[in-house]
């Protein structure tokens, strides 16, 4: 029987595995990536995604994407600032189907809230916030609820000192 790196047994005869590590980095998603993006769903979804990456560039949105060193996107993750006023909210999070539960979706949101708290969101509330120049803030979150009201079914919000994220479940 053989064994997995961590020495536990692998099934099947003459199986075998190892522990693979791999360097991602998270950038913008291009029009150049969308040939490699058909495991994130239809093609048509796929072709959709192009608007988003106009939306990006106008500034209105920012799609992540977690790239291998080839510069192949495995997970991607859209952040729309019109949404919620003053927050960015997370959506259309997706990562490559062999590579789920390897922790790339839980990378890609820290880059998501990152992205927002450089946006330099500030308000005493979380109403009614405007952007403002600064130095980025903390990117410690806490998963609260605002005590101006109540987040609706499906999402939960999170704060870091300067700026906010709405976070939707896929329903």
């Amino acid at each position: 029987m053989a064994e997995d790196a961590r020495g536990a047994a692998a099934d099947g005869p003459g199986a075998a595995a190892a522990e693979v590590r791999l360097r991602l980095s998270v950038r913008g998603l291009t029009d150049a990536d969308l040939p490699s993006c058909g495991w994130a769903g239809s093609p048509k979804h796929v072709r959709e995604l192009a608007g988003q990456v106009r939306r990006a560039a106008a500034g209105e949105i920012d799609y992540l994407a977690a790239c291998t060193p080839a510069g192949l996107p495995v997970a991607l993750c859209g952040v729309d600032y019109a949404v919620v006023p003053g927050a960015g909210t997370l959506w259309q999070l997706g990562v490559h189907p062999a590579l789920q539960s390897c922790g790339i979706g839980t990378l890609l949101i820290g880059a998501a809230e990152r992205r927002i708290a450089a946006a330099a969101w500030s308000a005493p509330s979380w109403a009614s916030r405007s952007p403002t120049r600064g130095p980025a803030p903390s990117t410690s979150a806490s998963a609260t609820a605002p005590s101006a009201g109540r987040p609706t079914p499906g999402t939960w919000r999170t704060r870091t000192a300067r700026s906010a994220a709405t976070r939707r479940c896929a329903s």
